[in-house]
């Protein structure tokens, strides 16, 4: 299996987890009470989103080209790069809500949330946790992939000036 076909089975992963968490372990409070919850949800179904795309366009998408090819490798970067900050982002208020600091001092915390959804919450933030662990891996095979590209394109280019400059 190639590189490129095991960072789309990545980005397949991570789609599939995404949509998981954001439609049965993140939806445990009415919207209009936990706007973490929201953004939590917005963000995973967006990264479930872009995951598919991206996961697809190993088999969907094809360039005889190189520049095509290195323009998507440095797109692809630059999408897994802010998914994984707006992840992590959501992770942080989504743990912020989940302790309930504010709501701690003047009220019962055990009482608001069952036990099931005091496990769904902590699941949700899990399997955020493992999504952003897998984009960074994909990251980096791409990261590599580009550079290594990215080498042997000015080893080429050297040698070509060079056979250019002996003429």
């Amino acid at each position: 299996m190639s590189r490129k076909e095991i960072v789309s089975f990545l980005l397949l992963l991570v789609a599939l987890i995404s949509l998981l968490n954001a439609t049965i372990f993140a939806n445990v409070m009415p919207t209009h009470i936990n706007f973490s919850q929201l953004g939590h949800q917005t963000i995973t179904l967006s990264t479930s989103y872009i995951c598919i795309l991206y996961g697809l366009s190993t088999w969907l998408y094809h360039s005889n080209y190189r520049r095509p090819r290195r323009h998507m490798r440095w797109v692809q970067i630059a999408m897994l790069s802010i998914l994984i900050v707006a992840n992590i982002v959501t992770c942080y208020y989504f743990v912020d809500s989940i302790s309930m600091r504010k709501v701690k001092e003047s009220t019962d915390i055990e009482s608001l949330l069952t036990p099931f959804e005091r496990a769904c919450k902590w699941i949700s933030l899990v399997l955020s946790i493992v999504a952003v662990l897998l984009l960074f891996l994909s990251l980096v095979l791409v990261w590599l992939t580009a550079w290594r590209k990215e080498k042997e394109r000015h080893i080429r280019l050297y040698q070509e000036r060079k056979s250019v400059m002996k003429r």
